[in-house]
């Protein structure tokens, strides 16, 4: 035996051997053990060893109470405190396990953030918690607060510096010595910029996160989208397939209704012919029968006298012509099997899948910079795949849509090259800024939405008619044109040569008023022109004047209520809006031009109104002696001038026009100019200049259907035509 702290040899199965391993276990399994706990196995080769012990010293009769210790609870009382102690033991484990773990992130970061600045950030922790841009308080805390150099025999000197060239914090001591010729700042001084570079990339990085969910949230959108189409897809094949069912259906009804048709009338010549045979045989019948009685009686007198009556009946019933059996029509369904073989082959439809990918797709072109109001503007979208190839498929959904500042949506035009290009043209209705969206199978492109400043219409001359001179089409002096919206007739009043003239659109001459007719009323100087919903032309002359659109005069219109009426449009209402020169107001008289409706006039102005008109239930009224153009609203109440103000100040103006961009016309004949402003005011530009070189224009008018201007020019004796 080795001793008591020794195992004896395996072999040595003496009793003071036997002693020893039982003490030998009780150190080492309990008494001095360095763990609370075994596994299975080692525990499974403790125990054989401690059983097979026991059992040689106490013998062969305790076998069964040893092998009850091996499961056995050693204190069954405890043994739930202790399991509940266990558990308890285990959760803390874990929970500790998991602090650790995330402490030890945390000291992962910290050194990582800290790298050479962890003196700084000791320094301005309590900011950088506050400023959200460094480390977290908690993560500071595991720093010590006192950060000393680590260079040897420099232990007790404080980390003051900051050197650039090594990227290190330093004592004094090593500024001296290693880092003497580095380019060296004070540590808090380099931990400010650091900081700010570090709140620049946390910002840059929320930023970034931003457009990350921004991007899951469009990626979300876009499959919800996608499931829709599919949706749709599915329906439109089920619904496909309905249709031609439906269709061979009503074949089948038809067909089927026709067999019954024939089955019924079969039927019915069968029940005639079996009624004309049951009749027959019924009269045959009943000859025999009566035939066979005279037979059985065997009277001679009887079959004698039977021969004019039974013998001759019975002789024309068998001379009838015989029926002959009933041959039901030979009926068949005769297939097409052609169109069979076809709708076999028939190709319903299949499922197509788009290659092209929006994000790749571009779109150019001037419209989706810039544009005017009334010309056409164009842009061109380019279909690409993932590859950023151009490509076509032929179910790709290519939708434009443009936007005015009024939230309204224009018409556009595509036109499709089925080659992966798609051209647009849209016309803008208004100036100021549009918005463009482009959506590629409901996907918007990369840079949607476009943002087109539309310019305000720029009038061009196109052309003119007329001259000084008194034949037809010429002119003297023409100080009024108006335009009929139904027939796009031109009036033009001809004053010095005491007529007004009418034309075609393209400026050819028709026929005059007031002059030659020998039915015509005798103008004297006429100074305005206008059409009525009648299409009938009104003349004010020195009262006002009505003909039909064939020339004729139909009557005078004679107002007590009009002293010296100068100027006269018509208002979409057909009421006579009449500038009043006698007593400087506007007159809005009835359509029949007998009762006086309304009567206004400018406050604190003596100047004489020169042409008034009404749009939009507002009064627009010029001025000429006064330089302006007056807005009344519909109750004839002033609210504010046009053309006081700036370069765009008005001298002379007199005719005035609403064109199809609903910007306010105005002829101001001073100085030769055609001014273009906004219905509240702004001036938007001129149309003075080359090729027309206008001198006095003195009259608009404003063609619904073209949008073309048409402007008379007193010293020119013409009408210039403007698009």
């Amino acid at each position: 035996m080795a001793g008591w702290d020794t195992l004896p040899a395996a072999t040595d199965f003496t009793r003071e051997s036997d002693i020893a391993r039982v003490k030998y276990f009780r150190n080492i399994v309990y008494a001095h053990a360095d763990q609370a706990s075994v596994d299975d196995t080692t525990f499974n080769a403790y125990w054989k060893d401690i059983r097979e012990t026991l059992v040689r010293l106490g013998g062969v009769r305790y076998k069964e109470a040893i092998d009850n210790l091996e499961t056995e609870c050693m204190d069954p009382e405890m043994e739930d405190h202790y399991k509940q102690v266990l558990s308890e033991w285990k959760k803390d484990e874990d929970n500790i396990k998991d602090e650790l773990k995330e402490i030890g992130t945390k000291m992962t970061d910290v050194m990582k953030k800290l790298d050479d600045l962890t003196a700084a950030s000791v320094t301005n922790r309590k900011e950088s918690s506050d400023e959200g841009t460094c480390l977290k308080l908690e993560d500071l805390q595991l720093v010590d607060t006192s950060i000393m150099c680590r260079e040897k025999h420099h232990e007790n000197e404080p980390l003051n510096y900051y050197c650039q060239n090594c990227k290190v914090c330093i004592c004094d001591k090593c500024g001296q010595t290693r880092h003497t010729n580095h380019t060296k700042v004070n540590i808090k001084k380099a931990a400010e910029e650091q900081k700010l570079k570090m709140a620049e990339l946390v910002q840059e990085m929320k930023l970034e996160i931003a457009e990350h969910m921004t991007q899951m949230e469009k990626t979300r959108e876009l499959l919800r989208k996608n499931r829709e189409k599919i949706a749709f897809a599915r329906n439109k094949v089920s619904t496909t397939v309905e249709e031609h069912i439906r269709v061979l259906k009503e074949h089948e009804i038809a067909m089927v209704t026709k067999l019954d048709v024939i089955e019924k009338e079969q039927q019915r010549d069968h029940a005639t012919h079996l009624e004309h045979f049951q009749i027959s045989a019924t009269q045959l019948k009943a000859s025999v029968e009566h035939c066979e009685r005279i037979l059985q009686r065997n009277s001679s007198v009887e079959i004698l006298e039977a021969q004019q009556g039974a013998i001759e009946s019975c002789k024309g019933l068998l001379n009838v012509r015989k029926m002959n059996i009933y041959q039901p029509s030979h009926v068949q369904y005769k297939a097409n099997e052609e169109d069979i073989h076809n709708l076999r082959r028939l190709f319903l439809g299949e499922v197509v899948v788009s290659t092209t990918d929006p994000l790749q797709s571009v779109a150019e072109g001037k419209g989706l910079k810039e544009a005017e109001a009334g010309r056409e503007a164009n842009l061109t979208i380019t279909t690409k795949n993932s590859e950023g190839q151009q490509c076509y498929n032929e179910i790709d959904q290519i939708v434009v849509k443009v936007r005015t500042p009024s939230e309204q949506d224009l018409d556009t035009n595509i036109k499709d090259s089925q080659d992966g290009k798609y051209n647009f043209t849209y016309t803008p209705e208004c100036h100021g800024h549009h918005n463009v969206v482009i959506e590629v199978n409901s996907q918007p492109l990369t840079s949607c939405p476009w943002s087109v400043h539309v310019k305000p219409h720029q009038y061009r001359a196109v052309g003119s008619f007329g001259s000084r001179g008194t034949a037809q089409g010429k002119f003297g002096y023409p100080c009024d044109i108006a335009v009929n919206d139904k027939t796009r007739q031109i009036a033009v009043a001809d004053s010095s040569n005491e007529r007004a003239q009418l034309f075609r659109s393209d400026g050819v001459y028709l026929r005059e008023f007031g002059r030659k007719s020998h039915a015509a009323k005798k103008l004297n100087y006429p100074t305005s022109v206008a059409f009525n919903r009648f299409d009938d032309v009104i003349i004010c002359d020195l009262c006002i004047l009505w003909f039909n659109k064939r020339g004729q005069f139909i009557k005078s219109i004679f107002n007590k209520q009009l002293i010296k009426p100068g100027k006269i449009t018509i208002a979409c209402d057909d009421h006579m809006v009449v500038c009043d020169r006698g007593d400087n107001t506007i007159k809005v008289l009835s359509p029949d031009g007998a009762e006086l409706l309304q009567s206004f006039r400018a406050p604190d102005c003596d100047a004489s109104p020169c042409v008034a008109l009404r749009h939009q239930d507002m009064f627009y009224v010029s001025y000429c002696s006064a330089h302006c153009v007056k807005v009344f609203n519909n109750g004839g109440e002033f609210l504010y001038d046009i053309g006081t103000e700036g370069s765009s100040g008005l001298q002379g103006p007199v005719g005035l026009a609403v064109d199809k961009f609903n910007n306010l016309i105005i002829c101001d004949s001073a100085n030769g100019n055609v001014l273009v402003f906004t219905l509240e005011g702004e001036f938007l530009h001129s149309i003075k200049g080359k090729p027309t070189e206008l001198e006095q224009p003195w009259a608009a008018a404003v063609s619904s259907n073209t949008g073309q201007l048409f402007v008379t020019d007193m010293v020119k004796h013409c009408v210039y035509v403007f698009e």
